[in-house]
C-alpha cells in the first residue's frame, strides 16, 4: 500500500535509526576528542624530552664550573 499523499502518524520504530545515527555521531565525537587528547599528551611529551635534551648540557657545564 502506498503512504504517499496520507495522513498517518510515523511509528517509533519508523524512526528508530535516527537515534542509532545520533548515537553512532556521538560516538564519533567522544572517539575523536579522546584521539586528540592522546596525540596532544605524545607532543607535550615530546616537547618536554627535547627540552631536557637541549638543557642537559648546560646543566652539566654549570655542574663543572661550579665543582672545585
Amino acid at each position: 500500500m502506498n503512504h504517499f499523499g496520507q495522513n498517518r502518524l510515523a511509528k517509533a520504530a519508523e524512526f528508530q535509526h535516527y537515534s542509532c545515527r545520533k548515537r553512532n555521531l556521538a560516538m564519533q565525537r567522544s572517539r575523536a576528542i579522546a584521539i586528540a587528547v592522546a596525540e596532544q599528551k605524545a607532543r607535550q611529551s615530546r616537547l618536554m624530552f627535547a627540552a631536557a635534551m637541549l638543557l642537559l648540557p648546560a646543566a652539566l657545564l654549570l655542574l663543572l664550573l661550579i665543582s672545585p
